[in-house]
């Protein structure tokens, strides 16, 4: 008898299993009622829509901006991220899907908009699996649960093992669900802030001449230092090569007097 519940347990819990990774439902005749009308319920949803938004806009003050930015959230909306310089800022801000548009319009008026996509995702496929899956393994879970109160040790044993499984995967399901509502109830919009290019006024025609002569003398100037480099830096070589030839000629010359007035003294010689 024990040996035919553990073997109804591991075909039901190996069935579950494939039919969980299909989306499909159990095959156990009792449960195929009930589990027919929670998956109806559940591949009839409201469509799951994951909205995201790029946005660029050029502002006279970053600093104001952003401070005008955390204003317009309301309190359970947020910052995901920040990074803000004196010129730029780039902001990550979750949302409420339900006010997107609206928020959108209020952090654009009156800036210039630089850039701009908003994506729409529709997610309702899988989180109609992940829903379909999750009432498999709470059923199985049920199932393994009523098992458990009439078997033997050994058998609790092996019952406690598929439970622990079941329940890690119900904690994941749940997990990825969770996250899918959290997307789908805040949409997420990526900000760039960059400050206004100052208008630069253009100079006259003298201060045009004005800058140009100045910059022929920045140039001499320029031109002159790196000369006086050059020579600064050639002149010690200079010195030396300077110094070893002249000591160089000196010694030839030496040589070369020592050699003729040897040669004055012998020719004197053969004469006498």
């Amino acid at each position: 008898m024990k040996k035919i519940i553990l073997g109804v347990i591991f075909i039901f819990t190996l069935f579950m299993l494939i039919g969980c990774s299909t989306s499909g439902v159990p095959a156990d005749r009792d449960d195929d009622a009930n589990v027919g009308e929670l998956a109806q319920e559940v591949t009839e949803p409201n469509r799951k829509l994951i909205f995201k938004v790029t946005m660029g806009v050029l502002v006279d003050d970053v600093e104001a901006y952003v401070i005008h930015i955390k204003k317009a959230l309301n309190s359970d909306e947020w910052i995901d991220s920040e990074s803000t310089s004196l010129n730029e800022s780039r902001l990550v801000i979750r949302v409420k899907t339900t006010r997107l548009d609206n928020f959108l319009d209020e952090i654009s008026n009156g800036n210039k908009v630089t850039q701009f996509e908003k994506t729409a995702q529709d997610i309702s496929k899988q989180y109609v699996d992940i829903e379909t899956q999750i009432l498999n393994y709470e059923l199985q879970l049920a199932r393994l649960q009523e098992l458990y109160e009439n078997a033997s040790l050994s058998e609790m044993i092996f019952i406690n093992e598929q439970i622990s499984k079941v329940q890690s995967e119900l904690a994941r399901l749940k997990g990825n669900l969770s996250n899918f509502d959290s997307l789908v109830e805040y949409s997420t919009v990526t900000l760039s802030v960059s400050s206004n290019p100052k208008d630069v006024e253009k100079p006259s025609f003298f201060n045009q001449l004005g800058n140009s002569f100045m910059k022929g003398v920045d140039l001499l100037v320029a031109a002159f230092r790196g000369i006086s480099n050059l020579v600064m830096f050639f002149l010690p070589i200079g010195v030396i090569v300077s110094g070893v030839t002249f000591i160089g000629y000196r010694i030839s010359k030496n040589k070369k007097m020592k050699k003729l007035l040897k040669q004055q003294k012998k020719d004197k010689e053969k004469g006498e």
